[in-house]
């Protein structure tokens, strides 16, 4: 016996209780009559659930690249389901149905499940999840199964101890070896930053951990062990799932040499080659992710859609560096020939979902570029997120890692090699109209840093401890390349502000600067005599190119190149399709190097 449950994927129809949520899907309202399941405990002949998805519009859902969890609790209320390895695609993917194949175990207890959905992944980020009215019909001749926790990568691991009957430990050993990795990506996955759940998580893991350390030691795991390890490790996973709320899929191997030879492995080397007493960057700017470009330049629609495997590549430098800048224009916002909000949105979460995946262990900076917002391509309302809104999306709200935040902008010290980090938003622009009820700021034509963002800068500098040196980071170089090649197409607001800001900190002079635009005011006054702090320099992306250095009044401009494969001899295909730099910083010998894989050089700058 099957049963076909159907959904539709649209508009999110969440009500506002947990309990109540369907997780951004929506279904015959009278669920209970429509979309249900039911079967008899320990019955193997409804193991089978066939789900069909459908859009609002009575399309089929396209499932290609999307994985499917089974998520239940037992109506004893206690044990748990979590089964992400028995989903079916017994047609095209796109046609939006799958077969799910129930586990012995989810038909373990009598009674109605507290909660029962299928999860849907796709993209890297959450889409939607199926909920369902799951009904375990007694059986009173058959009794035997014990009700228990059933989570399948771990269910794999103990049916294959039990099938070797343990007796082999070199057998045994490759056993665990192949299997610890999928346990810790499922501690990743359950959640990446809740510190109470990762404590109890650790646990699992260092009991797998110490079953490695005996079998090492050629001692004996007899099976009244192999027992107890398995309850003391579901135990320990059990607590930590009872405190998620939400997970994002962690992609197993995240990793591809996508058409490059060998790349994963040239930048696992890159990375590995790294100075370690030196202060390491790992730079990324004008990534210009997008899957559909419609510009005039095909380069992009070329490249674009390499870009997202390209940063997901990187994810060899997490642990390895001291810091990650994501310096801004991280999608290219062009995808269907104009700015449309919706788009420019799914493709900003996509993007913030794969770049936590990315760095899970390094401190991540993100800059914001004049393509991120949308208003580049244009000045229509609709089209455009907020800057309250992008901020929300990447998480820059309230402190992450430790840093000083006003959003965009943010500092924070590494002690140990003496040097402040500083990202600062070149598209500070409001979200005002102008007579036409237009975009009156896009950030095609304005840079504009506010006064907020202005006095946060003065913070951050006359905070700096002594024999610290700062790097800044901006998307855009400050007018220009540095004042010496003023744009001729893009209005800069209080730039001349900054500049003076930067400069008296890195003379050690007093500065007195009033903005000269009345619509964005701003006066500073600052006394950075007694400060005994040094100023690296502003690394800026957005041009597409790389530059010497250009030093004004004490203050030193570097220029690198776009991350995105787009022209400048440039070839999808090869290591070119690459360009971006970590940044030694040589604190003691006051040197700046920027070391770069892909296209372009080495350059290295004395300060």
């Amino acid at each position: 016996m099957a049963q076909i449950l159907k959904y539709v994927i649209g508009k999110d129809y969440r009500p506002l209780t947990v309990l109540e949520a369907k997780g951004g899907n929506t279904f015959t309202p009278d669920y209970d009559k429509t979309n249900w399941v039911q079967a008899r405990q320990y019955e193997d002949s409804l193991r089978q659930v066939f789900v069909e998805i459908t859009n609002e519009d009575g399309s089929a859902y396209d499932l290609t690249g999307a994985n499917v969890l089974f998520e239940g609790i037992l109506p004893d209320n206690e044990h748990k389901i979590l089964d992400n390895s028995h989903v079916v695609f017994y047609e095209d993917p796109t046609t939006g149905k799958f077969r799910f194949d129930m586990p012995a175990q989810a038909f373990s207890v009598a009674g109605q499940y507290k909660q029962a959905f299928f999860r849907v992944v796709k993209d890297y980020r959450n889409i939607a999840t199926l909920e369902f009215k799951f009904e375990v019909l007694a059986d009173m001749v058959v009794t035997g199964m014990v009700a228990r926790d059933y989570i399948s990568p771990l269910e794999d691991l103990f049916n294959t101890i039990k099938e070797t009957e343990t007796k082999n430990v070199a057998e045994l050993k490759k056993i665990v070896d192949d299997k610890i990795n999928e346990i810790t990506d499922l501690m990743t996955t359950l959640n990446q930053t809740n510190s109470a759940t990762l404590s109890e998580l650790n646990s699992a893991k260092a009991a797998v951990e110490a079953l490695q350390d005996k079998i090492k030691q050629d001692g004996l795991f007899t099976q009244g062990e192999a027992e107890e390890f398995k309850q003391n490790t579901l135990t320990s996973v059990n607590n930590a799932i009872s405190k998620y709320t939400d997970y994002e899929k962690v992609v197993d191997d995240i990793t591809s040499d996508d058409g490059v030879d060998n790349v994963v492995n040239d930048l696992a080397f890159f990375s590995k080659s790294l100075n370690q007493n030196k202060f390491n960057t790992l730079f990324l700017t004008d990534i210009h992710w997008t899957l559909m470009a419609n510009d005039s330049d095909t380069n992009y629609a070329t490249a674009g859609p390499k870009a997202i495997q390209q940063m997901m590549n990187t994810t060899v430098f997490d642990g390895n560096v001291d810091a990650v800048v994501v310096n801004g224009d991280n999608i290219h916002g062009n995808e269907f020939g104009t700015s449309k909000v919706p788009q420019n949105i799914n493709r900003t979460k996509e993007f913030v979902g794969i770049l936590n995946s990315t760095f899970i262990d390094t401190d991540v900076f993100v800059n914001m570029g004049n393509h991120d917002n949308g208003t580049v391509w244009s000045t229509a309302p609709s089209a455009v997120i907020s800057q309250d809104d992008l901020a929300r999306f990447y998480g820059v709200n309230e402190p992450r890692f430790g840093e000083t935040r006003n959003k965009f902008l943010a500092y924070k010290d590494y002690e140990s090699k003496k040097i402040r980090v500083i990202t600062m938003n070149t598209f500070d622009n409001p979200d005002v109209l102008d007579g036409k009820q237009q975009i009156k700021y896009p950030t095609g034509k304005f840079s504009i840093f506010t006064n907020s963002q202005i006095q946060s800068l003065v913070r951050a500098l006359q905070t700096v401890p002594d024999d610290y040196h700062v790097l800044v980071f901006t998307h855009q170089p400050l007018e220009g390349y540095f004042g010496n090649r003023p744009y001729d197409y893009m209005t800069n607001i209080n730039h001349d502000v900054v500049k003076a800001i930067l400069q008296g900190f890195a003379t050690h002079t007093n500065v007195s600067i009033t903005g000269v635009n009345p619509e964005f005011a701003t006066s500073v006054t600052a006394d950075f005599t007694q400060n005994k702090g040094t100023l690296i320099g502003v690394v800026s992306g957005h041009e597409h190119r790389d530059d010497t250095v250009q030093s004004q009044n004490g203050v030193n401009g570097f220029l690198r190149t776009c991350f995105i494969s787009v022209g400048q001899d440039r070839t999808v295909g090869e290591s070119t399709q690459y360009a971006f730099d970590v940044i030694e910083v040589d604190h003691d010998n006051r040197r700046i190097t920027f070391k770069r894989f892909g296209k372009g050089d080495d350059y290295s700058y004395g300060y």
